[in-house]
């Protein structure tokens, strides 16, 4: 998804986002730069991943219908590929 920055330098998360997430007002987070990408990582929610046999694994609980998220991916990704996403 694409958002702008405001003149002070901060970013909206999009709300479907935030719902998938888990995040609210006054969640916690953690800024972290990584080579060229910005990450936001939630303090307050547990990440559900765990490792098996040296892979991490969704061993979690999902936020909402899996298939609803799986399908605005699959949207998302669509237009970014066909050049739709900008316009």
């Amino acid at each position: 998804m694409e958002t702008t920055l405001d003149e002070q330098g901060r970013v909206t998360i999009p709300a479907d986002v935030l719902k998938d997430m888990g995040l609210a007002p006054g969640s916690r987070v953690i800024v972290e730069g990584q080579d060229s990408a910005i990450v936001i990582r939630s303090l307050d929610a547990a990440s559900g991943l765990v490792e098996e046999c040296g892979v991490l694994v969704f061993g979690g609980e999902t936020v909402g219908p899996v298939e609803e998220l799986l399908d605005r991916v699959r949207e998302d990704r669509t237009r970014d590929v066909s050049g739709l996403s900008g316009r």
